[in-house]
């Protein structure tokens, strides 16, 4: 048998082609196993990547939650600080305000028929005559406790007047007094509820440092049932139906720092 083979005018020995067919054999297992180790290669860093990924992604809403709890923490003390120093300046306001004893009692009622002047009612009358005109009149005294100058203000004198002005200064130790009254007619007092509603004085005050810086407020309170309806009399007497010689004067809110609102 020839060792060549026969490709024309050039002869290749047979090993030569063995040998070629082998180291190309041999290449292509190479290149399968690099291949291979390529592509778990790559499948490694894809997985490491992702981890990465994974674990930065939770530093961030680590890092953010830290930063909320910072900013929470820096918002708690500033509101901390602003509520201590509201405090110092209300403690200061305390100083400053005024202590005052308020209190009511009662003036005789009054009638006044047409044409003629102001009269005591006396005992229990029966007005038979309309155009007749009552006077329900209270004392209020007031009476400064403390060593501040108090400043007295009336803003709520109930559908009524106040003689000798709704605001005035108290000095220490000192005392004023107002007459708050109010006038109706007998033509107001047909029903039982109209009687009803003008049968009670609540009197609202002020009592204010000189500056009116801080200020609290108070209510008084006085029932002024000198009427009554029997069909159709209408019945009148000179004190309260339910007797009273003294009213004073409560609180009704809590301490207002006006300058320190304002300022806020």
């Amino acid at each position: 048998m020839s060792e060549y083979v026969d490709i024309g005018w050039v002869g290749i020995p047979n090993w030569v082609s063995a040998s070629t067919a082998f180291l190309t054999l041999g290449a292509a297992v190479f290149a399968g196993i690099w291949a291979r180790k390529a592509a778990h290669s790559t499948k490694a860093q894809a997985d490491s990547a992702a981890e990465q990924s994974r674990i930065a992604a939770q530093q961030l809403e680590v890092a953010l939650e830290d930063v909320e709890i910072a900013r929470a923490e820096a918002a708690r003390q500033n509101r901390a600080a602003v509520e201590t120093s509201r405090r110092v300046a209300e403690a200061r306001l305390d100083e400053r305000i005024p202590r005052v004893f308020a209190r009511a009692t009662p003036i005789a009622l009054e009638v006044r028929l047409p044409g003629n002047e102001w009269d005591r009612v006396t005992g229990i009358r029966e007005i038979v005559t309309e155009p007749v005109i009552f006077k329900m009149s209270v004392n209020i005294h007031f009476q400064n406790v403390s060593r501040e100058v108090a400043r007295i203000a009336i803003v709520q004198p109930d559908k009524g007047e106040v003689q000798g002005g709704i605001e005035k200064f108290i000095l220490p130790g000192e005392s004023e007094a107002f007459v708050w009254h109010k006038t109706i007619s007998a033509e107001g007092l047909k029903t039982d509820e109209q009687i009803h509603e003008i049968s009670y004085m609540r009197l609202r005050f002020w009592v204010t440092d000189v500056g009116m810086d801080v200020r609290d407020e108070y209510v008084m309170t006085a029932e002024l049932r000198h009427f009554a309806r029997d069909g159709s009399r209408l019945l009148v007497s000179w004190q309260s139906e339910i007797p009273w010689s003294e009213s004073v004067a409560v609180p009704i809110s809590p301490r207002h720092y006006d300058r320190l609102d304002a300022a806020s």
